[in-house]
């Protein structure tokens, strides 16, 4: 599987072209606010393209790709919270508005404009973009956090970590993935030792003593083998079931908390088998293609990512459009082919001329 790289500004031309749209209308509004709504359709209706105020909306345009291109007024927007949102909100209306005044400044044009247009433009341009944003991130949240939309992770780790990670993987607003299996490397003696309260499996190895006291308050029962489910995700194998199951099952990415020869063989196979691997911080191995999550990694926890390979967005952007050309020129083709062949068929075999069949498609989704 190809792992896209995301830059922030591309990630984000929704939030652009919505901010746009919302600051031209606050400007607009502003306008409204100190001349009157009948005064409106001079900027909105008039036929001169250089009217004054409208010069102002051509001039916001361009301040806003400035803004949006050499600051960092999109990076983690969906994880913010009101607080943070605000301070960029207002940091963006300020830019804006300090931009409008110095261009106005340089020109020496400031005298064909009413001050109090300006003045009231970036409180009018808070308050729009800061609702406005609010409302459409809850939104997108949603969407993101909805199962059809996430991809599928597989987790192997050891039982003592496991509740660690489950809890760090779930605090988060938003996620992308979610875990719909766990992969044990434990083996059967070690799993009978923590059902008889034994010593913690590989407790001294244990990075932390939230590892440890996650391992002891498990509320797992275990009957002579495996547990079924820790905190509701299925527990769907071992070490030497986990290629059968991600293999005749939708499997995406698989989070890895291993170590040693061991580690770079299953990060190997996983690779193969076209599924992105993102291995833990702690537990480095020698991964091709890898890259480094240095600040977000996979909901908050720090991983090396490998996958086949990495795209970058332009790459995936010609790829779609060589895709939908040749759709286009196949789907053509294929209609003026079927004008002359359907009839045939019918003819000489009664029945419906197309069928449905189920396929596989990426990494063991079915599709008809």
């Amino acid at each position: 599987m190809h792992e896209r790289k995301k830059k922030t500004w591309t990630k984000h031309f929704d939030f652009m072209f919505l901010d746009l749209l919302f600051i031209e209308v606050s400007f607009i509004l502003s306008y409204i606010f100190r001349f009157g709504l009948g005064r409106a359709k001079d900027v909105v209706g008039s036929s001169s393209f250089f009217q004054p105020y409208r010069r102002i909306m051509l001039l916001i345009l361009m301040l806003h790709l400035v803004i949006a291109f050499f600051t960092d007024q999109y990076s983690n927007i969906l994880k913010r919270n009101s607080a943070e949102e605000i301070k960029r909100v207002v940091q963006y209306c300020v830019n804006m508005l300090v931009g409008v005044v110095l261009v106005l400044f340089m020109r020496q044009t400031s005298d064909a404009y009413s001050r109090i247009v300006f003045f009231v433009f970036p409180v009018i341009g808070v308050f729009v973009l800061f609702v406005y944003r609010y409302f459409y991130k809850i939104y997108l949240r949603k969407e993101i956090n909805k199962a059809q939309n996430q991809n599928c992770m597989l987790l192997v780790a050891p039982y003592h970590k496991v509740s660690a990670v489950l809890r760090e993987f779930n605090n988060r607003q938003i996620s992308t993935s979610r875990i719909i299996g766990i992969v044990l490397t434990d083996n059967i003696a070690e799993l009978e030792a923590a059902a008889a309260q034994v010593i913690p499996i590989d407790a001294e190895r244990a990075d932390s003593d939230s590892d440890k006291m996650a391992f002891d308050n498990e509320d797992v029962v275990f009957d002579g083998g495996f547990p079924d489910s820790i905190h509701g995700v299925p527990v769907v194998g071992n070490l030497e079931t986990m290629y059968d199951y991600a293999g005749s099952n939708v499997v995406d990415e698989v989070l890895l908390y291993m170590d040693g020869e061991a580690a770079n063989e299953a990060v190997r196979t996983f690779i193969s088998m076209g599924i992105v691997v993102h291995v833990s911080i702690r537990n480095l191995v020698q991964v091709p293609n890898a890259t480094i999550n240095r600040i977000n990694g996979i909901n908050g926890i720090p991983v090396v990512t490998s996958s086949v390979n990495n795209v970058s967005t332009r790459q995936l952007m010609i790829k779609r459009l060589v895709d939908i050309f040749f759709g286009l020129v196949g789907s053509i083709v294929t209609v003026l082919l079927t004008i002359i062949i359907a009839p045939m068929i019918m003819i000489a075999d009664p029945g419906p001329i197309f069928f449905r069949q189920e396929r596989g498609g990426k990494n063991g989704r079915t599709f008809k």
